[in-house]
């Protein structure tokens, strides 16, 4: 990520997009477990979301431990390289389809 400056514990690259399930497969550096926060950054890509759901294979799990390939729901679109960051728990900053929280570009809707 040379230039883009980066806040939080890097978790893991964005290896894979898969627009049709709205998917991202991430390579972990770190672990990963449902419920925490992450901030999706990358050249055109800049969102905070929760992990609602992770995938390792064909069966569903509630963490992805370092090393490993796992696929995550996402909310937007993001690209191959995209950094994943692990952010503090938060309230309120979750990207929510409701309108409130963190926009696409990290501003706050109103």
């Amino acid at each position: 990520m040379d230039g883009l400056r980066v806040q939080g514990l890097q978790v893991g690259i964005v290896k894979v997009y898969d627009y049709t399930k709205s998917e991202a497969e991430i390579g972990l550096e770190m672990p990963l477990s449902v419920g925490d926060r992450i901030h999706i950054i990358g050249w055109y890509t800049d969102f905070i979301q929760l992990v609602e759901a992770i995938r390792l294979g064909d069966r569903q799990t509630d963490r992805g431990r370092s090393g490993e390939k796992v696929r995550v729901p996402v909310k937007y679109h993001v690209r191959e390289g995209d950094a994943i960051v692990l952010l503090p728990p938060r309230e309120g900053d979750e990207d929510h389809v409701d309108g409130h929280g963190l926009g696409l570009w990290g501003h706050r809707r109103p």
